[in-house]
């Protein structure tokens, strides 16, 4: 791994420590990345800029991989600050953020008619959040930044390891 303030990484295999910058910069660039991919998700999910601890603490567990992209975006799109910012919205809107979220895009017209159509009578998340959180447009948004993208989350067992958290 890294060696903590020190110039290089150390190769368990053969004991050396290899002090090519690129791979620092690349493990830089790795975290920043991530950030990134943190941030998007408290600007497009809850409208806001991130706090410092939610940013390094959801950034540190996606770079240490305690967590996949669907799993952070769960933990966003489940929270109560989600829930209530969501009570005035229509449903068009909270669809848009789904796309802004998960596909890194507006919805197109058929995209939307479909999701209406499947929500029309009461807004399901969790139909929402499965739908887009295992779409292609995600996995290759993950690997973009740098993530794994996770399998398809069994939702019932795992809100309830989130809500012991």
């Amino acid at each position: 791994g890294i060696i903590p303030g020190g110039s290089g990484v150390y190769q368990e295999d053969t004991g050396e420590v290899n002090t090519d910058t690129e791979t620092d910069t690349d493990s830089d660039t790795s975290h920043d990345d991530v950030k990134g991919f943190v941030t998007s998700l408290y600007s497009d999910c809850l409208g806001r800029e991130p706090d410092d601890f939610g940013l390094e603490g959801w950034t540190t567990k996606l770079v240490d991989q305690e967590v996949t992209g669907k799993e952070a975006a769960y933990g966003f799109f489940f929270s109560p600050e989600f829930n209530f910012l969501i009570l005035d919205k229509s449903n068009e809107e909270v669809i848009t953020i789904f796309y802004n979220v998960f596909l890194n895009r507006e919805p197109d017209g058929n995209g939307m008619d479909f999701w209406l159509s499947k929500v029309s009578r009461e807004l399901d998340l969790n139909l929402l959040f499965m739908g887009f959180a295992d779409s292609q447009e995600f996995s290759d948004k993950c690997d973009e930044y740098g993530i794994l993208a996770g399998d398809s989350l069994d939702l019932v067992y795992f809100e309830e390891i989130f809500l012991d958290i």
